[in-house]
């Protein structure tokens, strides 16, 4: 009890604000309001932080979606595969297969007696056991351990891009923590990540399970012109010459710095030539 007290006292390693429901986010929020370690990404980005702190680099995610919606849309799925003779409801028969069913559970979804399950009385059910839930939040941890991937994934999408393939070096670089010459296997800092996300409902099963199994978790953020977004096919947040569909003049152009790759910042500058008429 003595130590929880002090937890008002101390100053916290991170202060974070997350909002699994922001309106003007239209999605989740989460914001670094102060932390003890050294931010690693995009400052900017209102979904993903990464922070080095002295023993370790957390990695804060929100994970966001609508669990009723998906608790509907799975609830109709199951209705639809149980619904054999295509008639718009269940009868006893349909559903004697699922053991759920079994639990009294046809009972409660049949809210006017009439040993019929119509797809409203299941949407109902859904709807008033979800709304609840959704107003939860779940926590997942995960430990990524001591990987050099994770170095050299700097913008954690869970795959090397080329320009981070270019930058290994000075990644790797950065690992060495000892002075010594080399890297060793203890060298790399412990990663670990944590994830929000909003509380779920399924009708049949369990809840929507974490989804981040490995150390490949955050999807990149679409940036750029939509011509930009439309050729990086593999959303690595450049071109390289493959990808580009203009001509070879195009790219040299708008690689300002030489460096084969075109990013969002080069692509935007461009300014696509109207064509005028004289009468």
């Amino acid at each position: 009890m003595v130590e929880l007290g002090r937890l008002a006292e101390t100053t916290p390693d991170a202060e974070l604000t997350v909002d699994l429901a922001a309106v003007e986010s239209e999605g989740g929020l989460l914001r670094v309001g102060g932390a003890k370690g050294k931010r690693l990404d995009d400052a900017a980005r209102t979904d993903y932080a990464k922070i080095a702190f002295p023993p370790a680099i957390v990695t804060f995610s929100e994970r966001s979606f609508d669990p009723q919606a998906t608790a509907l849309d799975d609830a109709m799925r199951k209705f639809n595969s149980l619904d054999a003779d295509a008639n718009g409801y269940l009868t006893r028969e349909e559903t004697a297969e699922r053991l759920r069913f079994e639990r009294e559970l046809f009972e409660l979804i049949d809210a006017d007696g009439d040993e019929k399950i119509f797809a409203d009385e299941m949407r109902e059910y859904v709807r008033a056991l979800s709304e609840p839930a959704t107003t939860t939040c779940r926590v997942n941890v995960h430990d990524a351990g001591n990987g050099f991937f994770l170095a050299l994934d700097t913008n954690a999408d869970g795959r090397i891009s080329e320009r981070e393939r270019r930058g290994a070096a000075k990644s790797l670089a950065a690992l060495d923590r000892d002075g010594s010459v080399g890297i060793r296997q203890t060298e790399p800092a412990r990663h670990f990540h944590i994830e929000f996300v909003r509380g779920g409902y399924q009708l049949f099963g369990p809840i929507d399970l974490p989804a981040v199994q490995t150390t490949g978790f955050q999807r990149r953020q679409l940036t750029g012109p939509v011509w930009f977004q439309r050729m990086d096919r593999n959303n690595d947040g450049d071109l390289i010459w493959n990808e580009f569909l203009g001509p070879r003049w195009v790219f040299d152009q708008l690689d300002a710095d030489g460096d084969e790759l075109l990013d969002p910042q080069e692509a935007a500058k461009w300014q696509p030539k109207t064509a005028t008429t004289r009468n």
